[in-house]
């Protein structure tokens, strides 16, 4: 197994027949907001997680490979009173010569802030979620 955590470029020592997998950098998650003043509370959620790709390739010495890996998003603070949507993650992707498409995961979703809930309700709904 070869695992690539950085971008680079790279090269089998010989020719392999090899499941290649990419995943893409998560998405950060939000900032949320404690409206203590209007009693209310503003929820956020965590990012998504980054997407994956595979394929089994065959891969040659004499061809150097791009790897390019996606960092996940940026992290978030509140530099103001509302609440701050996370950031997306970056694409991982898995190229060369010789291969017929190229090996993309996408990134991870940024985050979301949820609607406004008053407090009693996060009680019984600390997720705020809806039927």
């Amino acid at each position: 197994d070869v695992l690539l955590t950085v971008s680079t470029t790279w090269s089998p020592p010989y020719k392999i027949k090899a499941l290649v997998r990419c995943f893409g950098g998560g998405g950060s998650g939000a900032v949320g907001r404690n409206a203590v003043a209007l009693g209310k509370a503003i929820l956020a959620t965590g990012g998504g997680a980054g997407e994956h790709a595979g394929s089994i390739l065959e891969l040659d010495p004499s061809v150097t490979y791009t790897v390019v890996v996606g960092a996940g998003g940026a992290g978030r603070t509140r530099a103001s009173d509302g609440g701050e949507v996370g950031n997306a993650g970056g694409n991982t992707s898995f190229s060369g010569s010789g291969i017929t498409a190229r090996l993309v995961a996408l990134e991870g979703l940024e985050s979301y802030i949820a609607t406004q809930v008053e407090p009693v309700e996060l009680l019984r709904n600390p997720l705020g979620l809806t039927t």
